[in-house]
């Protein structure tokens, strides 16, 4: 058999083996008693070792239940006792009370930092909320490369494509066309604030824009945060605007009848043509220098300002009285529309002089005045002639023929003839006394127009005139005729006359 015993020194270090071989009994007592020399030494050493153990368990059990409440809690607070002693223990708790304290600064700072990431995602959601639903485009450009690196739906909008046609691509393909190269924020270090530009659509034309533009750092890098405006209508609205004015001008400036602007609030004119300057007798400065009531004799400017400030409106005045600058009143016939010139309420006036006219109407009105003191003498007369008249007429013409029937075939010829005239004489002055009865009949004593059927009327006629048409051989022929509105009298009286002047 053998044996392999380890040789140790003092400080129980392994220096060497020990072989023993043989078969003796000699040899064989000696393994023995090694055996159990090795076993007793076993035997000892577990002894020794659960006694350190248990001791070392009693020794340590107060800092280990400490430490592991701590650990357990996530806490420093089991540790405070702990954390007074000087041994290895009391070193052990401090650091875990560090530890544990740098774990709730940890905790904290990292709360801190997902309530700051919540906030910043909510804020980013606002963020591109308000990007996707704002008009004006809006689009991130990097500053060094001039590439664009985002674009909101209102960019894709204006112009026409999808967000590959834009995104990665130079800012100058899209916008600002003709700045390529130098840049007026990056190459020449000019602000942009509402620049009127130009943008340029996926199909070649190009829109006119209002162009912002703010330098801006994210994430150590530089940005041009772009906006865009279409500014399409409010370019349509300048050109109708200036067409407006172009018309303002050619009807203001070039028109031949007088026209002013003057403010409601002081009454001072703002603006003149050369009509007025012309009609009016005044240089521009000098009318420019006078208010309204200065030409407008009479009035009183806060009456006048008053009554003004009430009309809205187009305003249309019949002969207003106004004044030149040499002292002239003419009769002015105003139209006035509201305008705003610098803010200020205004009106335009066109004035069209009617002195003539006024004067004409006022002749005019005399002579009705005339006419109708005439008319009123001719209804006179017509009375007078009526009653006075025809009675010596009728009887001169009642003896005259009494003298005929009676004497006319013993008269000589010359007697005869002078009878004969005087007769005739009397027919005729009866003739233009019955006739001039008819016109004071036909201007005094007209009827209101009633339905007249004319049918009827030249059947009654015909039917007065039976013996006439017989007499002188004459035919009357009449289509069908209407009925109207008129004075049946005087009807009847025309046609009369008509017809009795045709069979003369």
């Amino acid at each position: 058999f053998r044996i392999f015993l380890p040789l140790r020194d003092v400080t129980e270090q392994t220096v060497g083996t020990l072989e023993l071989f043989g078969t003796s009994p000699e040899a064989q007592a000696i393994a023995e008693a090694a055996i159990r020399e090795r076993w007793l030494l076993g035997i000892f050493a577990s002894f020794l070792y659960a006694t350190v153990v248990t001791a070392l368990s009693v020794w340590i059990s107060r800092p280990l239940r400490a430490i592991t409440e701590a650990l357990k809690t996530q806490t420093a607070a089991p540790l405070q006792d702990l954390a007074q002693q000087s041994d290895e223990f009391g070193q052990i708790a401090v650091i875990l009370q560090q530890f544990v304290s740098q774990k709730e600064q940890l905790e904290q700072e990292i709360a801190q930092r997902k309530a700051a990431m919540d906030a910043l995602t909510a804020s980013e959601q606002r963020l591109k909320g308000i990007l996707a639903t704002v008009q004006s485009g809006i689009f991130m450009v990097d500053a060094d490369t001039h590439l664009i690196v985002e674009a909101n739906p209102a960019v894709l909008t204006m112009v026409g494509g999808e967000r590959d046609d834009i995104v990665g691509h130079p800012c100058f393909d899209c916008v600002c066309p003709t700045e390529r190269g130098r840049c007026p924020v990056t190459d020449l270090g000019k602000a942009v604030d509402n620049a009127e530009r130009v943008l340029v659509r996926r199909d070649g034309s190009q829109v006119p824009v209002l162009k912002s533009v703010k330098r801006v750092e994210i994430g150590g890098k530089d940005y041009l945060i772009e906006s865009v405006t279409d500014i399409t209508p409010l370019k349509k609205a300048q050109e109708e605007l200036a067409e407006s004015q172009r018309r303002y001008l050619e009807f203001f400036t070039l028109n031949p009848v007088p026209c002013w602007v003057y403010d409601l609030d002081t009454l001072r004119f703002v603006d003149v043509n050369e009509a007025a300057l012309r009609h009016y007798g005044y240089t521009r400065d000098e009318f420019l220098k006078l208010t309204l009531p200065d030409i407008r004799p009479g009035e009183d400017a806060a009456t006048l300002r008053q009554m003004l400030r009430q009309e809205t409106g187009i305003r249309h005045r019949q002969a207003v009285r106004y004044r030149t600058k040499d002292g002239r009143d003419l009769d002015v016939d105003t139209t006035s529309i509201p305008i705003v010139v610098d803010g200020r309420p205004c009106r335009l006036v066109v004035a069209y002089d009617v002195t003539e006219r006024v004067a004409a109407e006022a002749r005019a009105e005399a002579f009705r005045r005339e006419l109708e003191r005439s008319n009123r003498e001719l209804q006179d007369f017509a009375s007078v002639a009526s009653h006075d008249l025809q009675e010596p007429l009728r009887k001169i013409n009642a003896f005259g023929n009494r003298l005929e029937q009676k004497y006319g075939h013993t008269l000589p010829p010359e007697a005869k003839d002078y009878l004969d005239r005087m007769l005739n004489a009397v027919k005729r002055m009866q003739t233009l006394i019955e006739d001039l009865l008819t016109y004071s009949r036909v201007t005094t004593r007209a009827k209101p127009f009633e339905p007249v059927d004319l049918n009827t009327v030249l059947k009654e006629v015909l039917g007065d005139l039976e013996a006439r048409i017989a007499v002188s051989g004459g035919t009357v022929e009449a289509g069908r005729l209407p009925t109207i509105e008129a004075d049946p009298t005087q009807m009847r009286q025309l046609f009369q006359n008509l017809i009795g002047n045709a069979l003369k």
